[in-house]
């Protein structure tokens, strides 16, 4: 429990404060994090790509097939054909 003040508590000179109106807040917000990870997995997890911090595309993890990409490589944000 002590942990638990120490990572969302609310610092208060040197003291660490995690009081019932912040413990509210954080089960409604682990709550929401609960609703939309059960989502995540009933579509069979994500995948996120990114580039230099910039987010490209997401899809589900279990969508891309390599043998209906034919050939298309991705180098350096362009598209190629083999």
């Amino acid at each position: 429990m002590l942990q638990i003040v120490r990572d969302f508590g609310v610092p208060n000179g040197d003291k660490q404060v995690l009081d019932k109106g912040h413990i509210d807040l954080l089960v409604q917000k682990m709550d929401r994090l609960r609703k939309d990870l059960l989502k995540v997995r009933d579509k069979g997890g994500l995948v996120l790509v990114e580039d230099a911090g910039c987010d490209i595309t997401t899809y589900r993890v279990d969508s891309f097939r390599r043998s209906e990409s034919k050939g298309i490589l991705l180098a350096s944000n362009i598209f190629y054909r083999n």
